[in-house]
């Protein structure tokens, strides 16, 4: 059950991405998977290379540390920015860039199963964890960063 589930929540993202019409679905019946259970949005230090010496009492997401994170009960919140990475995706065009400096990320747990978006604006791409491995990933134009960023100095680390 659980490989079908986390199956499941990666081809949901994939057509969501995908599709030429992502920036035009609704989620009002909340039937998006990625607006379920815990959500949970980082700011990370994407100067800090996996492997590098970690700062005494530093967490990690995926080896970068993470400078803030903010608990989005809110569904509307979590469609912003959901919506703003989708239609960075359907948006991008260019020639994808050899690096990643994930800064951002967006954690999902529905189920006892976690999804981890980690996303680098700088570079343009994403990848998408499932537990401890990678699973996917694609590129995306710079343009989420501006909701992104809004939503992590609306929001309080402790929320």
């Amino acid at each position: 059950m659980r490989f079908s589930y986390s199956l499941f929540l990666t081809l949901c993202f994939m057509l969501a991405c995908c599709s030429n019409k992502s920036s035009n679905i609704t989620h009002e019946s909340n039937s998006d998977p990625r607006l379920k259970g815990s959500f949970t949005l980082y700011l990370l230090d994407g100067d800090r290379y996996p492997g590098e010496p970690v700062p005494q009492g530093a967490d990690l997401l995926h080896g970068w540390v993470i400078l803030k994170q903010c608990s989005v009960k809110s569904l509307a919140t979590r469609e912003k920015l959901f919506k703003a990475l989708d239609d960075g995706i359907d948006q991008w065009r260019g020639t994808p860039i050899d690096c990643f400096n994930p800064r951002h990320a967006i954690s999902v747990e529905t189920e006892g199963v976690r999804v981890d978006y980690l996303i680098c604006f700088q570079c343009q791409n994403y990848y998408i964890w499932e537990g401890d491995k990678r699973v996917s990933g694609g590129m995306t134009t710079a343009q989420p960063r501006q909701t992104f960023n809004r939503i992590l100095d609306e929001c309080s680390p402790t929320n």
